[in-house]
């Protein structure tokens, strides 16, 4: 755990340097380090979420029970919610390292298809695979309460940005396509979604217009 640790400390805090030694035959040993990283962030953020969750349940029972008179049990209600929880947090323990994984090897062919478009990755997709692991273990922060979760995400794109440029040997803006495709790709598709459904939804809804009848 201690070489975990430090790995995890040059790659959060030196990236370049890191990035620029690591080497690209070892893809093996950096999708383990990415998938320990990401599945330890999920695992501690589910429970939390667990606890908080019930907690915020016990806050809210004394107003269940005035409710008892309208045909609401919170005994049952109770044990509904925390079967819920209960099963959502061992699917989460249990699932995490497999949605790591595809994470992994998503984001990795997301980014290496841009570099290839912007010839950027001259070391093969095992260098952009080898990047993407190693930064994804920055998503432990995602155990942070409140704002884990946004810090993981800026860390991981700066530690990728910086990794895909120094292994690769190319230049930083071709990194940063790279990794802001996708996420512009995105909200592309959901400006047109958004586009498409409002004239749908003005359909569905129409103004109700015209004079008042007298």
């Amino acid at each position: 755990m201690t070489a975990w640790i430090q790995t995890w400390k040059l790659v959060a805090l030196e990236p370049a340097r890191f990035f620029r030694l690591v080497r690209t035959d070892q893809t093996g040993a950096a999708l383990l380090f990415g998938v320990i990283g990401a599945s330890i962030g999920t695992i501690v953020s589910g429970i939390f979420g667990f606890v908080s969750g019930n907690a915020l349940f016990a806050m809210m029972r004394p107003a269940l029970e005035r409710m008892r008179e309208q045909g609401m049990d919170p005994d049952v209600l109770q044990g509904i919610l925390g079967g819920a929880s209960g099963a959502v947090l061992v699917g989460q323990v249990v699932l995490a390292p497999v949605f790591a994984l595809i994470g992994i090897y998503l984001l990795a062919a997301l980014f290496h298809l841009v570099l290839l478009v912007v010839k950027g990755a001259p070391r093969g997709f095992g260098g952009t695979l080898t990047v993407v692991a190693y930064a994804y273990a920055l998503y432990v922060l995602t155990a942070l309460p409140m704002c884990g979760g946004l810090v993981a995400v800026v860390w991981f794109t700066v530690a990728t940005i910086v990794g895909l440029a120094e292994l690769h040997r190319a230049p930083t803006w071709k990194a940063a396509v790279a990794v802001f495709s996708p996420l512009l790709l995105l909200c592309l598709c959901a400006c047109a979604a958004g586009l498409v459904a409002s004239p749908l939804m003005q359909s569905l809804h129409p103004s109700k217009g015209g004079s008042v009848p007298l």
